[in-house]
């Protein structure tokens, strides 16, 4: 009996000692599955779960894998999102539908999050963008105004959708009525 206190007691600590979160969550529109990210202080990954099958599928996991932003492409079942960096810049992530090849769209001394799909012919994405100001010694002490970019992928072109010195322009998505929404701080 008292071993099983002392086990119990155990794993009792070691649930406290790792926190999980979850950093993100999208929904497949197919299947209704639900894709989401999880991350620990060690370790993250891609995981989606379907509701009726009640079955949770590890897409991917690596070490000191830290995102959020996830989104879907509704056709090709493609995700993207934002992956952060402990220097303080995040980049847009392209992962395939089965979490086998992850690819950076972006990189730099910048803050690239809130990536959407745009639907349409091309394969393009939108997503709100700034550059980090650093001191002399690197560090960093700000961020400059948040533009809206979007990238082609099949042109490997990135344009300006939004920029204004007074103005952030925040999580950019484009609705089914084809305008484009977003939070103008």
């Amino acid at each position: 009996m008292f071993q099983e206190i002392k086990s119990f007691n155990r794993l009792i600590q070691f649930y406290f000692i790792i926190k999980i979160n979850i950093t993100s969550v999208t929904r497949s529109p197919e299947d209704h599955a639900l894709s989401y990210v999880l991350e620990s202080d060690s370790a993250g990954g891609l995981f989606t779960y379907n509701p009726q099958t009640k079955e949770e599928i590890r897409l991917f996991h690596k070490e000191k894998f830290k995102a959020k932003d996830l989104d879907i492409h509704p056709e090709t079942g493609e995700f993207v999102c934002s992956q952060q960096f402990p220097n303080g810049t995040a980049n847009i992530l392209l992962i395939s539908k089965d979490g086998t090849d992850l690819r950076e769209l972006t990189e730099g001394d910048v803050i690239d999050e809130a990536p959407s799909w745009m639907l349409g012919e091309k394969r393009r994405i939108l997503f709100q963008s700034a550059g980090i100001a650093r001191n002399k010694d690197g560090y960093a002490i700000g961020s400059g105004p948040v533009s809206i970019q979007a990238l082609d992928l099949v042109d490997n072109r990135m344009t300006t959708v939004l920029e204004d010195d007074s103005y952030d322009f925040l999580q950019p998505h484009i609705g089914e009525d084809g305008y484009l929404y977003y939070i103008r701080r």
